[in-house]
């Protein structure tokens, strides 16, 4: 899928989907050790701890960006991603 073809997905789906539990799992299955705690994979992703950690505990709505850097950080496609906010 395209950039432009998971927006609206993706916006269909916030209710639903737990975003939260889907960076915590993208960041608990970061390849380097250094990007498994929170600090880190804030750094790895470029936005703030403070930040990552409201989005984990489902304040905020996260970019479409932040999500794609978040699943390349983990080393995961932006569709499996948003599967784990699923499961």
């Amino acid at each position: 899928m395209t950039r432009g073809e998971y927006a609206p997905i993706l916006s269909s789906m916030r209710k639903a989907l737990d975003i939260g539990k889907a960076l915590r799992a993208a960041r608990a299955t970061a390849p380097k050790q250094k990007h498994r705690d929170q600090q880190g994979f804030a750094a790895g992703i470029g936005t703030a701890q403070g930040h990552l950690s409201r989005l984990e505990n489902g304040h905020g709505k996260p970019s479409l960006d932040l999500l794609e850097r978040a699943a390349a950080l983990a080393g995961m496609r932006l569709s499996r991603l948003i599967a784990l906010g699923e499961e």
